[in-house]
């Protein structure tokens, strides 16, 4: 099939290439892969419920190996929210909880 091009506009084939080999997964790439190969966020998450997930987050939080060092980080002004957000998207990776979640 070719495409039509639009007059007076000339496709750039460095700027075709560039777009195209980026080395990102092809839309829908992950529904192929073999299931033992599936990275944690791809499959069904440890948590679907909000308030589960937040008790989950809290125990974690207080962990000694957690807590300290997050106690020192906001002492030493990082923001509350940039390690909120930071904590999320690691549960997300993790495969805790989806973007809803989030």
């Amino acid at each position: 099939m070719e495409m039509k091009q639009i007059p007076g506009e000339e496709m750039n084939p460095e700027a075709v290439d560039a777009f195209a080999n980026k080395g990102y997964p092809i839309p829908g790439q992950s529904w192929t892969q073999d299931v033992e190969e599936r990275r944690p966020f791809e499959g069904k998450p440890d948590f679907v419920d909000m308030q589960a997930a937040l008790e989950y987050t809290a125990l974690e939080l207080l962990e000694p190996e957690n807590f300290k060092p997050i106690v020192l980080a906001i002492g030493d002004g990082v923001p509350i929210m940039d390690l909120a957000l930071q904590m999320g998207y690691v549960g997300f990776r993790e495969g805790k909880w989806n973007p809803d979640l989030m």
